[in-house]
């Protein structure tokens, strides 16, 4: 037994005389407990308390892990991090048996000290239990996550047509290809929610069902390694971002029925070499295929608006535009190096800002005379070539405008070296401000009477401008 007497003195050296007291308590506790490791019952229901409330909010943030596929992890693991070093501290500075026998001391402030520690002498526990109990807390809510979570889960939810797949699990032992069922509780699986694939890695391939009508917006986005896509008939639209990222990808056919193509839907897909873009298609939004490997697109009839960047950075050969849209996306066609022709048919209105920009193996623009193609947008004034549209194409060599365009815009031609026969309508009314600067093979240029000119149009030129 250790005497209480032996450590007079140190208990001595406290200043305060609750830090003292708490000192003599846990001499009083080693000294009953003859060397054993107690905890006293208050302490050791908090801790288990706590233990179970920390492992079921890890539990809980493993769920959303494992439910939310655009949820970043390293949110979840500093947040787990700093949940358990407080957990930590605030065991180890609060939960004691100094504190919860001063409580029971301070309760009884007219009984003696030592009468108060004896009567509780019985209401301490092995603490090694205690820590038992916390470690099967624990293990348990690990090895309940195991199970869970070992493989994947196709969740559902009910909607007017039939259902929807709205979460696929993360899981330890994913899936390379995954098949969504055609039915659900013998109702037809019409949709599935945006994220639901959110960057899964282990995904090859996927087989999607039959009666699916659209994917939303992020569906895909960042599987990196998905390579195969065939969209199922009866699919009518694709959202945004639904395969951005998929750095893997290399095919996807699409359904006859598809109508809308939404922003960055294959942004970044830089394997995808080839897409069927079917009749019926009306939209291509912006930055639809930015980044792709595309080498050649046929643009339906069909469509009617093909986005800001939608093709940016593509390495397209050639490109025919269909008589439908009304104008071409500023920079729609950007910084695609090995462009060498360009048909732009009689509708467009709008030859957006920077759309063939940079396109440095450009050789041939043909424009379609809006006149034989008849139609509302035959009649329409004011076709326009927006700024930069066709800056730094360096081996352009000759541009005929039809009759309908009146104004080309900031810097259009500018840096366009070769260019050496520009083709002016009588429509025209306004060269903006350096539209052909830079292009030094231009000797001579005819403008219709009355076409203004803004600051510099033919700068570091020598041009002769004539008038009709």
């Amino acid at each position: 037994m250790v005497s209480l007497e032996n450590y007079t003195e140190e208990l001595l050296t406290y200043d305060k005389p609750k830090e003292a007291l708490e000192a003599y308590i846990r001499i009083y506790v080693k000294d009953q407990a003859d060397g054993k490791r107690v905890m006293h019952k208050n302490a050791a229901v908090k801790k288990i308390v706590g233990t179970a409330l920390y492992a079921v909010l890890g539990f809980l943030i493993l769920s959303i892990y494992a439910f939310y596929r655009n949820y970043d992890f390293s949110y979840g693991a500093s947040l787990l991090v700093s949940i358990t070093i407080i957990w930590f501290f605030t065991s180890w500075l609060f939960f004691t048996n100094e504190k919860s026998l001063l409580h029971k001391i301070k309760k009884m402030p007219d009984a003696e000290i030592d009468g108060v520690l004896a009567s509780e002498s019985d209401n301490c526990w092995n603490a090694f239990k205690v820590y038992g109990i916390e470690a099967a807390i624990i293990g348990g809510t690990l090895l309940l996550s195991l199970l869970l979570y070992f493989k994947p889960h196709m969740i559902f939810e009910k909607n007017n047509a039939g259902y929807s797949l709205r979460y696929y699990t993360r899981a330890i032992n994913e899936e390379s290809k995954v098949v969504i069922p055609d039915t659900y509780k013998g109702e037809p699986v019409t949709e599935i929610r945006g994220t639901v694939f959110f960057g899964t890695k282990s995904m090859r391939e996927i087989e999607l069902p039959k009666g699916l009508k659209e994917i939303r917006g992020s569906t895909f986005e960042k599987c990196e390694n998905l390579e195969r896509v065939v969209i199922p008939e009866g699919v009518i639209r694709i959202g945004g971002r639904a395969f951005s990222d998929c750095l893997s990808l290399k095919s996807v056919t699409l359904p006859s029925t598809i109508q809308t193509i939404n922003g960055s839907a294959f942004r970044e897909c830089v394997k995808l070499r080839e897409i069927n873009l079917p009749e019926g298609l009306t939209k291509i939004g912006d930055y639809a295929f930015h980044r792709c490997c595309l080498t050649g697109v046929t643009i339906p009839s069909t469509v009617q608006y093909i986005g800001d960047s939608a093709f940016r950075c593509c390495p397209l050969f050639e490109v025919t535009l269909p008589e439908g849209p009304d104008k071409i996306g500023d920079n729609a066609f950007r910084y695609c190096l090995r462009l060498k022709s360009v048909t732009i048919s009689g509708t467009v209105l709008t030859i957006g800002s920077g759309a063939f920009r940079d396109c440095h193996a450009l050789e041939k623009v043909t424009f379609v005379d809006p006149a034989s193609v008849g139609g509302e947008n035959s009649s329409k004034g004011n076709r326009t070539v927006g700024r930069t549209a066709f800056r730094g194409c360096a081996l352009l060599e000759e541009i005929i405008l039809p009759e309908g365009y009146t104004e080309i815009g900031e810097n259009a031609f500018r840096d366009c070296t070769k260019l050496s026969h520009v083709g002016i309508p009588s429509t025209m009314k306004y060269l903006d401000r350096y539209a052909f600067r830079g292009c030094t093979s231009l000797d001579e240029i005819v403008l219709p009477k009355g076409c203004r000119q803004g600051e510099r149009v033919f700068r570091d030129t020598n041009t002769d401008v004539k008038y009709e």
